[in-house]
């Protein structure tokens, strides 16, 4: 076992040096209120710019599949392709959601009450319907079509909806 000594000079530069780094530290890992009210600021206007682009993303998306349904002429590859563009493009929003909502970026509130109820029905609803409209069109125009709902193609939306939204995904439903 190392036994330290050192002479009382020695002992206060040690305090003194010590005491500096904790304090510096603590510091750093603290915040003020003024900081705190900012960071929390921040956070909130993160979720305004995440809403904002999921409300544009989810008009586009409902806008594809608004124009393929009042269509009159028989369906195309131009339909298959503008709902599947509108929809990766919501779905990949959302997975930014849930990215930043996983890593902290998004204030509780905002997550809880605007995201989460979003996630947990896309993930119910949305995303597995989306899947069934894209193998109808495709069927209709003569086109293969292998795409399927796969836990790991949104597995971010997954983890929020159940660590946020109390839903259970069980990996074998898909």
């Amino acid at each position: 076992m190392i036994d330290f000594h050192f002479d009382p000079a020695t002992w206060s530069a040690i305090k003194v040096i010590g005491g500096f780094v904790a304090g510096f530290a603590v510091s750093r890992l603290t915040m003020s209120k003024a900081e705190r009210k900012a960071h929390q600021q921040r956070l909130y206007e993160n979720g305004k710019e995440h809403r904002k682009a999921r409300d544009e993303r989810s008009h586009d998306f409902q806008a594809a599949l608004k124009a393929y349904i009042l269509k009159v002429e028989p369906a195309d590859l131009e339909d298959f392709h503008s709902i599947s563009r509108a929809g990766e493009l919501y779905f990949g929003e959302l997975r930014m959601i849930a990215d930043a909502i996983l890593g902290k970026k998004i204030d509780d509130q905002v997550r809880d009450n605007t995201f989460v109820p979003d996630i947990v029905e896309a993930l119910q609803k949305t995303i597995p319907a989306y899947y069934e409209e894209l193998r109808r069109v495709a069927d209709k125009i003569g086109v293969p079509f292998s795409g399927e709902f796969r836990r790991e193609n949104y597995q971010s939306l997954v983890e929020v909806a159940e660590k946020f939204g109390r839903m259970r995904v069980p990996k074998s439903s898909w």
